[in-house]
This record gives structure tokens, sequence and C-alpha cells, in this order.
């Protein structure tokens, strides 16, 4: 079955805005000259140092695994869509840059990707919907007909992108926001932490379109090609295969969020992992002939979570060199009074939380 696009939406003007209200701009971001010390421990990593370093982040990730442990039947909140399994950029940290990645060439039909999305409408699905995982979903020619269906269908759900920017346009981006995209994040990588002359004109066209409307829903940040960043399961092609002995010494005992909270679709319907086993070592299911539910709730994953909450991340091979370390917002909101009045006082609640 073909997938059913919404007519697509009339760029109508707008009121003009008054003439001395402050033109709306894009954030662009540098992570590299923010010094806060939240930047340092969550970007960076490296705060303390050492031991209390990874002490530090190990609790909180053992903190939110220990409240989904008694949810077993919540459903995964965030769900990353790879419909075509290609990147053009030559990031080092990353294991499927165009140099390296050995993965055939494969894209989602429109039949599967129905299906998907389909079944998370039926699911009145509120959480997190990225259509894109490692990849670069720029190179879908279906991306704007995709992300309007998506949408159309979820309207409730966060849907987004993210980009290299590489290949984005003034047209495509503002197509992307027509078709009701929650926000494009562009992750500009340069050796010299430059924006590229694409993304500026982007960035310039769409904060003189009809008075900046668009503006609170693109975000830039500058990256650079050859960022060392966590491992990856051990898959990243610029990460000293001796720091893993360090990793495991320190982690090897500690569960992981991800499993209990993330769905990650290959573009044949396969079920990774995680968002970091790139190459898709541990297939957990197919959605193409199963049921999402059915793949969350199947025996894979429920050995998975059994596993890293009974022993850690030590008999697993993919996980017992892995670095990274989730939380989730939602399940903190959910079940921590503090978090929940803090959130009350100041508004920062994610979209899609209840």
């Amino acid at each position: 079955m073909a997938t059913v696009i919404p007519e697509r939406v009339e760029r109508v003007a707008a009121e003009p805005a008054p003439a001395d209200a402050p033109k709306k701009r894009i954030r662009v971001s540098n992570p590299y000259e923010q010094k806060g010390w939240l930047k340092k421990l969550f970007f960076h990593k490296k705060i303390f140092g050492g031991a209390i370093d990874h002490a530090v982040i190990k609790g909180i990730g053992e903190y939110y695994v220990r409240i989904l442990r008694r949810e077993p039947d919540r459903l995964f909140r965030w769900i990353e869509i790879e419909t075509i399994n290609q990147c053009n950029s030559t990031c080092s940290f990353c294991p499927v840059n165009k140099k390296d990645d050995p993965r055939e060439r494969a894209y989602m039909t429109d039949a599967l990707f129905t299906k998907i999305v389909d079944e998370l409408a039926d699911l009145d699905y509120t959480g997190r919907l990225a259509l894109y995982s490692n990849n670069e979903p720029l190179l879908d020619p279906r991306i704007v007909e995709r992300v309007a269906y998506a949408k159309k269908m979820c309207p409730n759900a966060e849907v987004y992108i993210l980009t290299n920017g590489t290949k984005l346009t003034t047209k495509i981006a503002l197509d992307l926001l027509d078709a009701g995209i929650d926000y494009i994040k562009i992750d500009n990588y340069s050796d010299r932490l430059k924006l590229h002359k694409n993304v500026e004109q982007v960035i310039a066209d769409i904060e003189n379109h009809e008075d900046g409307k668009y503006c609170d829903r693109v975000f830039v940040v500058k990256r650079l090609l050859d960022e060392v960043l966590s491992n990856r399961g051990g898959s990243a092609p610029n990460k000293d295969a001796s720091l893993q002995k360090e990793t495991y010494e320190h982690y090897a005992d500690s569960s992981c969020a991800y499993p209990f909270t993330q769905m990650i679709i290959r573009p044949t319907g396969k079920v990774s992992l995680c968002c970091n086993d790139a190459l898709g070592k541990a297939t957990m299911g197919d959605v193409s002939k199963k049921s999402l539910v059915e793949v969350w709730q199947g025996k894979a994953f429920k050995k998975t979570r059994e596993e890293l909450v009974t022993n850690g991340r030590k008999n697993m091979s993919i996980c017992n060199t892995c670095d990274v370390f989730t939380s989730d917002p939602d399940v903190l909101l959910e079940n921590n009074v503090a978090a929940r009045a803090v959130n009350r006082i100041f508004k920062i609640r994610q979209k899609h939380w209840k």
C-alpha cells in the first residue's frame, strides 16, 4: 500500500511584526566555547576525571533503570526510523561514515513506512519520532512526504530529524517545516568550526521568512569531524581500543536505559539493540513481519533487559565495552516529586510528557 500523503500546506503571509520588534534568530551553539560545568559533564564527560566521573554517570543511569524496572510493560518513548542507511559525511567517530560503512545499501519501502507509522497512530504515540538513525536523512528523496505523513498520523508525537546540513537548502527546510516537523537539528561538521555556506544561507532565509516564524524549530550546533565521543559499543573508529578496559572496569555491572526506552528500526524493518548498535549486530526483531508491540515485548528485548538489570553489561558482547549512559526525563518527571515541582515552576517539561 502506497503512503497517503496529505496535501502540502500553502504558505500564507503572516501579519507583519511591529517595526520595533526584535528580529527572531535561529540558535547557533558551539559546545567548545561553552565552559559551564554542565556542558563539561554531559558533553565532554570530563568534569571530575577518573572513577568519580564514571560513578556520577553510573548513578544517574542506574536511577532511571530502577524506575523503569518497576514498569515492565512500559512502551518505548523514543523511536528512530532509518529510512535509508547511508551517510555522506566522514566523521571519524562514526562507524558508518561513508569511508568505513560496511553495510549494503537499503531503502525503506513506502509500505513498511506506512505500516510502522499507522501502528504508532493506533497506539496514540506521543513520544519522540525521529526519521533518522545512523544515517543522513536528507539522502531520502521522500523525506518531506514521510515527515508529513508521520505528523498527520501522530500529531502529538515529537517528529524531528538530525542532519549534517550538507544537503540542506532553503526549499527543503521550508518544505519540512510546512509539513509539520517539530524541529530540525543541524550538526554542522567543520574542522574550523565554521558554518557551511549553504547552512548560513538557510539560516538567513528562515530568519527572514514570515518574520522568522520557524526560527524556534531550527537548531544548529557547530561540531568537529574528529570529535572523540562515546565509543558506541566499542565500534567508534577513532576511540582508542585501550580505553575499553577502563570502560569495562567502571561499567561492567551497570545497566542502561536504552533497551527500556528506545526502538531503532532499520530500512529493512529489523530492530537493532539501540542507536549505538549502528551495524545491527544484535537484532531484536523484525517489524516487517511482526507488530511494534510484539517486537518490543518479545523474547529478545525481555532477555536483554533482564540481563542488564541482573548482571549488568559484562556478559553482553556489544554492551560490555560501551561507555554510554542515558537518562529519560519523562521517567524522572513521572516519578520524582522534586522534579515535578521544578517542572511546574519553570515549565521545562518535555513536549510529549503528560
